[in-house]
């Protein structure tokens, strides 16, 4: 119900609304300057929440890119382990054979020690043209060269494993020494990402809170603007109708269910031709009882084309309400009724037609939109 001093103000002289009206228009101002300070902090609470939003995006595809780096870091790592391995399976072998080298040449130099070295003499004594004896010489020379040369060569790989080895070791140790740096990066952008996602959890909050209070702010500003119109139109309309008036936006439903036709210009998608309904219509089952929205008196009950059977109530004022498609009715011209009361069923606007009470309101002859004068659902 409108609140008393409105009430009030409406059975009151011209005057007295004209005070009320402004009093309305400057709180109306209030709320729409209001608004604009809440739509302009919306407005930044949205820039930041899009801002931290593509903040914390770029730090999620970073952390991304630094796990991929850290999985080929990872890799090489098991690579050069690997190699690391295999170098050490190899001087294992080569200090074997070194070994095994050395050993053969400390037999022979044990044997050098105890029998001599053959001198040329003896070779030559022993051989027996001198063609053997070169070759013997030769020989005997050539096997101290082998000796020394494949000792050599084996040092000589031995220190180029060694050398390989630590190479693989140092990149091995600076791979390591990446990949801890790499993880302590990560856990700084995560940390960081944390810390944003706080941030934009505390901003949606503020953000709905600040929505929720715009969404208040419309339907105060809303509502100031009905009483404004209602005052206004209440100046213009004489006596009984005020009661109607004051009810805009208040007014009950004649029954309960979906709005299937909407009031206005409508477009049909099959045939692209416009029409223009001068009501709403309301999907109930037929039989589903209709009631009157306001006081009134019956001036019309009969049957029209495209309407069905219909019922016409005077609201005074030249405000009047139209029940059409009815099934049964209720009610007589000329009978007084009260808000709330049956007038009669809903059926159909004829055979074709779906179930569905059709429901005007006018102003004289012009139609208003019903939805503007009944309660929001």
């Amino acid at each position: 119900m409108m609140p008393i001093l409105l009430a009030v103000a409406l059975e009151a002289q011209p005057e007295d609304v004209d005070s009320l009206i402004a009093r309305e228009r400057r709180k109306l101002e209030a709320l729409q300057e209001a608004q604009r300070r809440d739509m302009a902090k919306l407005k930044t609470l949205r820039r930041r929440e899009r801002t931290l939003g593509d903040k914390l995006l770029g730090l999620e595809r970073e952390v991304a890119l630094l796990k991929q780096h850290i999985r080929t870091l990872r890799e090489e790592e098991r690579r050069l382990t690997r190699q690391i391995d295999s170098t050490k399976s190899i001087l294992r072998s080569l200090r074997t054979s070194l070994l095994g080298h050395r050993r053969a040449l400390g037999r022979h130099l044990r044997a050098l020690y105890i029998y001599g070295r053959p001198s040329l003499l003896k070779v030559l004594l022993t051989s027996e043209d001198i063609t053997e004896f070169w070759r013997r010489v030769q020989y005997v020379k050539a096997v101290e060269e082998w000796e020394r040369i494949y000792s050599e060569a084996l040092t000589r790989e031995m220190r180029s494993a060694q050398k390989h080895s630590a190479l693989l070791k140092a990149r091995l140790e600076a791979r390591r020494k990446l990949i801890v740096g790499k993880r302590k990066k990560e856990r700084a952008l995560k940390a960081n990402m944390a810390k944003i996602r706080r941030i934009l959890t505390r901003l949606r909050r503020d953000r709905k809170a600040k929505e929720e209070v715009l969404r208040e702010r419309r339907r105060a500003i809303e509502e100031s603007r009905r009483k404004i119109e209602s005052l206004i139109l209440a100046k213009k309309v004489p006596g009984p109708g005020r009661k109607f008036v004051r009810m805009k936006g208040k007014l009950p439903w004649p029954v309960e269910g979906p709005v299937a036709e909407r009031f206005g210009r409508h477009r049909d998608p099959q045939l692209g031709t416009w029409t223009f309904n001068r009501g709403i219509g309301i999907k109930v089952p037929e039989g589903t009882v209709v009631r009157a929205v306001a006081d009134g008196k019956v001036i019309l009950e009969e049957w029209l084309r495209g309407y069905g059977q219909v019922v016409l109530l005077d609201h005074g004022g030249n405000f009047f309400t139209l029940y059409g498609g009815l099934k049964d009715v209720y009610v007589g011209r000329g009978q007084d009724v009260k808000a709330g009361e049956p007038i009669g069923t809903s059926g159909r606007a004829d055979a074709l037609s779906p179930p569905m009470l059709h429901f005007e309101i006018l102003e004289g002859t012009e139609v208003l939109d019903p939805t503007k004068w009944l309660k929001p659902k």
